[in-house]
């Protein structure tokens, strides 16, 4: 079973710094190198952020509220 992870905030450091996954200072580049470890969801109230973020790293799912994400995904981490 594979820890379920949400993100808040899709800009650097969340992972808009990394277009070609080679800087892995980043959220998500550090989650997706783990074993065990799902980004599962991510939140951003920017819906441009957002779509980039979900095209470049394939979150299950994409929130423009943070406080939902929290309630609907029963995150681990």
């Amino acid at each position: 079973m594979k820890l379920k992870v949400g993100i808040i905030g899709c800009g650097k450091i969340g992972g808009l710094n990394s277009y070609n996954h080679k800087d892995k200072l980043n959220h998500a580049a550090v989650y997706k190198s783990l074993h065990g470890v799902e980004l599962f969801a991510v939140a951003d109230t920017n819906k441009y952020n957002l779509s980039r973020f979900s095209q470049l790293w394939k979150p299950k799912k994409q929130y423009l509220d943070y406080k939902k994400m929290i309630k609907d995904c029963n995150l681990d981490i």
